[in-house]
């Protein structure tokens, strides 16, 4: 979804557009999904915190200050319904790879990353999304967020709290641990490649192997019964406090 798209979408649903709000959730819904299923290892789990997320958004929405900043706003309250269902709940279900120092790092756009082989080749791209997964969450955030859902770095910034120099040093950081990776997982499964032109394309790996698996963890019929179920939710929300404006299918 273009920003332009998702920044009128916002603005329209802060002044009490109902069918504004409900398009922006039908936009945003598995990119939410995704990051709270990244942080928490389970889908059902996920569905109940997203439409915890979903109904703050939609009580919420008429105080975001500023539509520009929606994704960030979005991804904060991401991260504080992750974060309250952690203090219930800590077992996760991928193992972590061990952060490394903290260092200053450089992130560019459109430079070289991965090659195209990790999108072609099951077992690579199986390993690339477990590899993500499997990140400290500070970096797999950033990665989501940045390949998946496609914010920019003073996105990433502002929904994690933290400055851009840090959210470019997460970035850095979590490329050069899947490069690593997957470095290694190449060399055990005896793959090679010497085509030097796959290898210098732009890379676009990350976001086609998450889109890829997300569908495979979210499929179509499900995200459908997952939409009745908030939709009717924000329903019971607006008729028991009075919030909804506009009859929108609710």
């Amino acid at each position: 979804m273009a920003k332009e798209k998702t920044v009128k979408l916002a603005a329209l649903a802060k002044g009490g557009d109902t069918c504004a709000f409900e398009e922006l959730i039908r936009e945003k819904q598995k990119g939410i999904l995704f990051s709270v299923y990244s942080k928490v290892g389970n889908s059902e789990d996920a569905e109940d915190i997203t439409q915890e997320v979903i109904l703050s958004m939609y009580k919420y929405i008429g105080k975001l200050r500023e539509p520009e900043y929606v994704n960030a706003w979005i991804y904060r309250i991401v991260n504080d319904k992750v974060n309250k269902h952690l203090r219930k709940h800590t077992k996760i279900r991928y193992e972590r790879i061990e952060e490394a120092t903290e260092e200053e790092g450089t992130f560019e756009d459109n430079v070289d990353f991965l090659p195209e082989q990790y999108v072609e080749s099951k077992e690579l791209s199986d390993e690339l999304f477990d590899v993500v997964m499997s990140l400290p969450e500070k970096r797999r955030d950033a990665i989501i967020w940045y390949y998946y859902e496609g914010l920019s770095v003073k996105e990433i910034a502002e929904a994690a709290d933290i400055s851009i120099k840090t959210a470019t040093s997460n970035l850095s950081r979590a490329r050069s641990m899947i490069r690593d990776r997957m470095v290694k997982a190449e060399k055990k499964a005896k793959r090679e490649s010497n085509d030097k032109e796959e290898s210098s394309r732009r890379d676009t790996a990350i976001g086609r192997v998450m889109t890829d698996h997300v569908n495979v963890i979210f499929p179509r019929d499900r995200v459908k019964v997952f939409e009745c179920a908030w939709i009717g939710a924000l329903g019971r929300e607006a008729a028991d406090n009075g919030l909804l404006k506009n009859n929108c299918k609710l």
